[in-house]
């Protein structure tokens, strides 16, 4: 599954909003933020956003860490009034756009790629599978003998020539 996320709107709102807290605070270089920087901002909150939701993945801060790189001479109380003044209900929008697409905890890989000033969010595949094929070297091409081989290395409790794995009982010693 593939999601267009336009951008542009977004990015304009957030230009308008910037260059009048910039105004109204008398910050000179708030309001001057290009437009691809602004592009990227946003791709950050929505990276940030759908990490936040996967199982295998942790917290990334990619959308604080463009607010610290294109704002570098403010504290972090003044970063906060900027992102809480301009940003905190554009934000809020993306989650809620997001949230009918992604399941909250979800397993699947998603990429994104830029198209533009959109954003394209692509689902990929589950990410248990993934990793067991990256753990076992199974590439899709083996044969069957090959892959009950593969399967058997990535095993260590098999016991040859049973077709059960072995389960030890705890307290008990191996025979």
């Amino acid at each position: 599954m593939q999601i267009i996320i336009p951008l542009r709107d977004l990015r304009k709102q957030l230009e308008v909003r910037l260059e009048n807290h910039a105004r109204k605070y008398g910050y000179e270089n708030v309001g001057k933020v290009s437009a691809t920087r602004l592009t990227d901002l946003l791709e950050g909150f929505i990276v940030d956003h759908v990490t936040a939701r996967l199982k295998h993945g942790g917290h990334t801060n990619v959308a604080t860490g463009l607010i610290y790189k294109y704002w570098p001479g403010f504290n972090a109380n003044t970063r906060k009034k900027i992102f809480d003044d301009t940003m905190v209900d554009i934000v809020t929008s993306l989650e809620n756009k997001l949230k009918a697409y992604l399941p909250l905890y979800a397993w699947n890989v998603w990429s994104s790629q830029r198209i533009g000033f959109d954003l394209l969010l692509t689902i990929g595949q589950d990410f248990r599978i993934l990793e067991w094929e990256r753990l076992t070297g199974y590439t899709g091409t083996e044969t069957d003998d090959e892959l009950r081989l593969l399967i058997a290395e990535s095993r260590p409790n098999k016991i040859e020539g049973e077709n059960e794995f072995a389960s030890p009982e705890p307290g008990l010693p191996d025979a």
